[in-house]
């Protein structure tokens, strides 16, 4: 019997030591440190800068690049959120992720590990505070720091993080190139078939109407003739 109680303590302690290893393992928002650039990125969002001039953008499919100063790529996220979001570093460079419809605000590390898990209640006192916060954070197109501004050009065709030396040189950080197009051209094209397929189904529809009114007349006017 002692045996046998050794045995299921033994599993037991096995069980909880798993479950909690697994559970440490899984991070919040799924989320991946990436070691390169990711290709499969969409439209940028918005910029945030640390205290050590290193410069993150994030873009609307759930992705954050982090470079150095001097343009080379750091480190970046890959992670899932519910909706929109938006992102910035806090004040010793963590990288903070607020989501729309997210209960909690993360912070993680350069590693990716999760540093703060915040509730919103104590981060916001209402609604109203947490919309201004999200608007706030999506407006920021430009931040100067010593010698040099990051500049985040947003305009409805292309998308660009350059830095601008006090000299007037620039750097290009990121440039969306023809991707920002193509985007726009596809969905531009989704649209139009769109239309076109509810244009045709409506003109189908009129024309049968007609036809069945025209074929109604006829009868009648027959029918009246016979008489």
């Amino acid at each position: 019997m002692k045996i046998l109680a050794r045995i299921f303590f033994s599993m037991f302690i096995l069980s909880i030591f798993t479950i909690t290893t697994v559970s440490a393992q899984k991070k919040p928002l799924d989320l991946v440190r990436l070691d390169e650039e990711y290709e499969a990125i969409l439209s940028a969002v918005g910029i945030m800068v640390d205290r050590n001039d290193n410069v993150g953008i994030y873009f609307d499919n759930d992705v954050i690049h982090v470079y150095h100063p001097d343009g080379t790529f750091y480190y970046g996220f890959r992670f899932n959120t519910e909706g929109s979001y938006v992102s910035d570093f806090d004040s010793v460079g963590n990288v903070i992720i607020a989501g729309v419809r997210q209960d909690n605000i993360y912070c993680f590390n350069s590693d990716g590990d999760l540093v703060r898990e915040t509730p919103k209640e104590a981060m916001f006192l209402n609604y109203e505070e947490e919309s201004d916060y999200f608007d706030c954070r999506r407006k920021i197109k430009k931040v100067e720091c010593d010698g040099f501004t990051y500049v985040f050009k947003n305009t409805f065709w292309h998308k660009q993080l350059v830095k601008i030396m006090d000299d007037g040189t620039e750097i290009v950080f990121y440039d969306s190139g023809v991707s920002q197009i193509i985007l726009l051209l596809v969905v531009g094209i989704v649209i139009l078939l769109f239309f076109t397929l509810v244009l045709i189904k409506a003109i189908k529809y009129i024309s049968q109407q007609s036809r069945e009114y025209y074929l109604n007349g006829e009868r009648d006017t027959v029918k009246l003739r016979w008489k």
